[in-house]
């Protein structure tokens, strides 16, 4: 191989950032996660709010659930939207929350792109 080939490629290889994907940390069980949470409550999932329509299915990317009891925070409403994963937030998708049962949700306000009172 010439110099300048040689050149290039060490010069391509030292100038390129590695490309990683990405990845969500895990920031400990949900006891030490709750501490950082706006919102935790006792909650049923009503159902699922569909986004936008893929081929023959609803993506869901948001649920509306019922506020059972509030164990931290403060919220008037008995309904909320929350809103999950997009394929790229490290959030639990919706879908593996089940219609009618109850769960402990750690939830926090949305950004700008959500309602003001929406969460996720």
């Amino acid at each position: 191989m010439s110099f300048k080939r040689i050149s290039l490629i060490i010069l391509i290889l030292v100038c390129s950032k590695p490309l990683w994907p990405c990845s969500c940390d895990w920031i400990g069980p949900f006891l030490k996660m709750v501490k950082g949470s706006e919102l935790v409550v006792r909650a049923k999932v009503l159902k699922y709010f569909p986004y936008k329509v893929k081929g023959n299915y609803l993506d869901h990317k948001a649920m509306d659930i019922e506020i059972m009891e509030i164990l931290k925070g403060e919220e008037v409403k008995k309904t909320i939207r929350v809103w999950g994963d997009d394929g790229a937030l490290c959030r639990p998708y919706v879908n593996e929350f089940t219609i009618g049962k109850t769960y402990i949700l750690a939830l926090y306000k949305g950004n700008e792109n959500y309602e003001e009172d929406d969460y996720a």
